[in-house]
C-alpha cells in the first residue's frame, strides 16, 4: 500500500499516526501497532510521511487531518461519556480559526460526515479507509465506532450550488483483513476491522 501511495503522487496531508511514524523511527517509544508498522516499512517510506504538510490547498480547498493547528483534535466531534458528540457550529468554525476556503476536508476522528457551515463554507470527513472503529484514551477516554467493517471515501462534485458531497461505503473482504490481525497477534484490531465495532453487540 505505502508504495501505491507513492506511485500515485496524490495530494496527501500529515496525520496523527504519521507523526508517530516517524517519531518511531527516529527512536521515540511508541505504540506496539506503530511499531508494527514501522518494522514493515523502508527508508523511502518513512522519509515520504515525514515530508508530508501539515496543511494543504488547491483551488478553493484546504486539507489537514484534524484542525488546522493540531492533528490530534477532532474538528467535528469531541468525546463525551465516552463516545463521540458533534461539536457546535460555532466551535467548529473558532476551530477552524483564518480557514476560509469553501470546501474543507478533515479526518482523524474516522467518521463519514459533511458539516455545513452557513452558506460559504463545507466540511467533509470522508470517514476511514481500514480503520471503522477504535479506543482512544486521549483527550479523555473514548470509543469510535462506524458500525460497520466498510473502507470508506468521499466523491465531492461543484455546482452551481457548491459543493455535493456523495459519502461512500466500499465492502472488501474485512474478514480476510481481520483474520490477519489476528494472526499478527491484534485482537483489539480484529474486532475494529471485522465489525466496525470496538465491542460486541
Amino acid at each position: 500500500m505505502a508504495d501505491r501511495l507513492l506511485e500515485l503522487e496524490i495530494l496527501t496531508v500529515s496525520g496523527n499516526e504519521d507523526r508517530v511514524l516517524v517519531e518511531g523511527a527516529a527512536g521515540a517509544p511508541v505504540s506496539r501497532t506503530a511499531r508494527f508498522t514501522i518494522d514493515r516499512l523502508d527508508r523511502r517510506h518513512l522519509d515520504w510521511v515525514a515530508a508530508l504538510p501539515q496543511i494543504a490547498r488547491i483551488d478553493g480547498l484546504v486539507c489537514f487531518h484534524g484542525t488546522p493547528a493540531n492533528n490530534t483534535v477532532y474538528l467535528l466531534t469531541r468525546p463525551q461519556d465516552g463516545r463521540l458528540v458533534a461539536r457546535p457550529a460555532a466551535v467548529v468554525a473558532q476551530l477552524l480559526g483564518e480557514i476560509r476556503e469553501p470546501l474543507i476536508l478533515c479526518g482523524h476522528d474516522h467518521t463519514p460526515s459533511v458539516v455545513r457551515l452557513g452558506e460559504k463554507r463545507t466540511i467533509v470527513n470522508p470517514g476511514s479507509v481500514g480503520c471503522p472503529a477504535y479506543a482512544d484514551r486521549t483527550p479523555e477516554a473514548h470509543v469510535v465506532e462506524t458500525g460497520s467493517p466498510h473502507a470508506r471515501y468521499a466523491v465531492v462534485a461543484w455546482d452551481d450550488d457548491g459543493p455535493r458531497v456523495e459519502l461512500i461505503p466500499v465492502s472488501y473482504d474485512a474478514d480476510a483483513a481481520a483474520d490477519e490481525a489476528a494472526q499478527s497477534g491484534f485482537p483489539d484490531w480484529t474486532q475494529w476491522v471485522r465489525t466496525g465495532r470496538v465491542g460486541a453487540r
